[in-house]
């Protein structure tokens, strides 16, 4: 097997059905407790979804994000919430993930208001190691 991964960054709003299915069983299969209806509100909040596919197109991965403005001590500001992230792990380690985040990130916030604030909420270690990175 390959480690190869490529990403594809897009709207929530542009995900199918299947696709959406697909991130649930993927999810559901490494988390205790996921729920159909948990999942979907935590992606029904969300405003962007990173796609990790190998190389014959199966999800892999993906990570939700809901960017936003928002005001703080009267100053405008930019907020980055990270949802469910989930990567196969087979595929830890590959660098994909990481650098499509960065790069989704600071593409769809450069129009926005800066700072830029990330909000994260994290069930594991992998996911704080970032935080110094990011």
């Amino acid at each position: 097997m390959s480690n190869l991964l490529t990403s594809h960054c897009l709207p929530r709003q542009a995900l199918g059905a299947d696709c959406e299915r697909e991130m649930f069983a993927l999810f559901d299969a490494h988390f205790v407790g996921a729920t159909p209806a948990s999942f979907r509100r935590d992606l029904d909040n969300k405003n962007w979804v990173i796609l990790l596919h190998d190389q014959a197109n199966i999800l892999q991965g993906f990570s939700t994000l809901a960017l936003y403005s928002s005001e703080h001590a009267g100053q405008p500001i930019s907020v980055v919430c990270s949802g469910d992230t989930i990567v196969r792990p087979e595929y830890w380690g590959t660098p994909e993930l990481p650098r499509s985040w960065i790069r989704s990130v600071l593409t769809l916030s450069q129009d926005m208001p800066h700072p830029l604030y990330w909000l994260l909420i994290s069930s594991g270690y992998k996911t704080y190691r970032f935080l110094s990175v990011f």
